[in-house]
């Protein structure tokens, strides 16, 4: 049985994700690792959480460390 789940450091694409480790926890908070950098994104849950922009702000900011 076949899965869909990327491999570790890999994007859905298969491409390699710009940080070292990277943690969402419920509730809208994600958290990456880039070298020695902490970044993180923390929605406000009221108005709702959207990980794939947030992923997205991030692969930003990791790229430029």
């Amino acid at each position: 049985m076949g899965t869909d789940i990327p491999s570790l450091g890999e994007n859905a694409a298969g491409e390699k994700e710009p940080w070292d480790e990277r943690i969402t926890l419920l509730g809208g908070v994600v958290t990456v690792v880039r070298r020695d950098v902490l970044l993180g994104i923390a929605g406000n849950g009221v108005n709702g959480f959207d990980e794939a922009k947030a992923l997205k702000l991030l692969r930003v900011a990791a790229q430029r460390i």
